[in-house]
């Protein structure tokens, strides 16, 4: 395990899942494939922004 200035402990991402889907989901809108590391933290906001974001396309319209 890698940890960052600050202390904190990169882990794969796969160590925080707690939903498969919503992991799956976040996975795809980020870009991140198994076995990203990141910090819980990290993790946990990226959920959050995910959950929090409006309903549809959440790509760019031309």
């Amino acid at each position: 395990m890698n940890k960052k200035e600050n202390g904190e402990v990169m882990q794969p991402i796969e160590t925080f899942m707690t939903d498969s889907a919503i992991h799956e989901a976040v996975c795809l809108r980020n870009g991140w494939a198994d076995g990203k590391a990141m910090t819980k933290a990290e993790y946990d906001k990226a959920v959050a922004d995910f959950l929090a974001a409006p309903a549809g396309s959440w790509r760019r319209k031309k």
